[in-house]
């Protein structure tokens, strides 16, 4: 989800522009009016019209999630489908895709949080255990050298 370093929606209209982006987008929407075959199918305008929308609300996601979001589309990550398709349908799907992502992204902070206090705390550790060791090694010293006057 995090790991590719592929470009923004919104990278990708700074680049090439907004139809081009759009376009992108309806042919992933088109792709799966034809996988789904339902009875009440998006028309070209519905497809045009839910490209900007999810554009316009999801322009921050990368073509990783983007493809990300369709293939569980059509896997039913999203639930079934009752023969219907539509611009409602589909943004819904963006909607719990973009909960699940922030959802992800503040366990993997969390965790991150989580390793630098650890490791932090090990170093304090560590550094306390190595001036222990040079009191120590002082203490005896100076025991040595007051039993041997």
């Amino acid at each position: 989800m995090f790991e590719l370093k592929l470009p923004s929606l919104a990278t990708i209209r700074k680049t090439y522009g907004e139809n081009f982006t759009e376009g992108y987008i309806a042919t992933w929407i088109t792709n799966l009016v034809e996988f789904f075959q339902v009875g009440k199918r998006m028309g070209e305008n519905q497809i045009i019209e839910t490209s900007m929308l999810v554009l316009e609300d999801y322009y921050m996601l990368t073509l990783a999630d983007i493809n990300l979001v369709f293939t569980r589309a059509k896997k039913g990550h999203y639930g079934e489908m009752y023969d219907r398709l539509d611009g409602a349908i589909i943004l819904s799907w963006f909607r719990k895709y973009w909960e699940e992502r922030c959802q992800e992204a503040a366990s993997i902070s969390q965790r991150e949080h989580e390793r630098k206090v650890k490791a932090a705390d090990d170093q304090r550790l560590s550094n306390g255990r190595d001036e222990m060791a040079k009191a120590f090694s002082r203490y005896k010293k100076e025991i040595l050298q007051n039993t041997s006057k």
